[in-house]
């Protein structure tokens, strides 16, 4: 039901995946839901859920971002929220940040966000109860980041970056410095994730011509191409035993994939 089910994670045990739909309706306003990676158990975790949820390390929380009312006109920012996942409560972390697309430190302690302003997009970490924030990197106006995500190890962030034409994928040292490019081509390459404990990186690209799902090996900088579908394939996620979930467009809409 619906045509939007998309931004996927799998949990790290990789037998459930966290996903956004719009199941039962024609509009794209999403809710978060949980599900097993054969598609069954499906369950409505939270209302109107702007930004991909990341399940925490140890599988017992869930951070994502919704736009709330913001003043007495109901003009809408986007915050951060947690939900835990065995009380099945949901903790507003930040008010009025104009933070979104959140996820976890390799210890569960801090999150990596971004932030945006007049169009220009700033990298930021803070801790998980939402105190203690601090922009580790804001480039030039214009530019956008997606997707920021920690390396296994905690020394890096890996993020999806525009700045004119096709989108980039990117990585900086967690503290900021060491901005460096993992791929710049001509083709559109973007929703990387870490995979294979940090050695290689999972993403999307159109470089065939129609979006698939492709691995970039971070040692040897080879790449190879994990789909061959004809709609779109976007969103990857790994689990720990090799297996890829994804949004796949099909001509009734995203469906969720492996």
């Amino acid at each position: 039901q619906g045509i939007d089910h998309m931004e996927y994670t799998l949990l790290p045990e990789g037998k459930t995946v966290a996903f956004l739909s719009n199941k039962g309706s024609d509009y794209s306003a999403t809710d978060l839901y949980t599900a097993s990676r054969d598609g069954k158990n499906l369950d409505h975790i939270a209302d109107d859920v702007s930004s991909r949820p990341y399940y925490s390390h140890d599988g017992k929380r869930i951070v994502y971002a919704r736009h709330e009312n913001a003043d007495i006109y109901k003009s809408k920012l986007s915050d951060l929220f947690v939900y835990d996942v065995a009380n099945k409560k949901e903790t507003r972390i930040t008010h009025k940040l104009r933070g979104a697309e959140p996820s976890w430190s390799p210890d569960d302690k801090r999150l990596a966000c971004i932030l945006n302003g007049d169009g220009t997009h700033r990298l930021a970490t803070l801790d998980a109860d939402g105190n203690n924030l601090k922009v580790i990197y804001g480039p030039e106006k214009g530019v956008q980041f997606y997707n920021p995500q920690f390396s296994p190890d905690g020394s890096r962030i890996l993020f999806g970056i525009f700045t004119s034409g096709t989108r980039d994928i990117a990585s900086i040292a967690s503290d900021g410095s060491d901005f460096r490019y993992e791929l710049r081509t001509d083709s559109d390459e973007r929703d990387a994730r870490y995979a294979s404990g940090g050695n290689s990186i999972v993403f999307a690209s159109d470089r065939s011509g129609i979006f698939n799902i492709y691995a970039l090996d971070l040692q040897t900088r080879s790449v190879s191409q994990l789909t061959n579908v004809i709609g779109g394939a976007f969103m990857p996620d790994r689990a720990q035993d090799g297996a890829v979930a994804y949004a796949q467009y099909t001509a009734k809409g995203y469906r969720v994939s492996r």
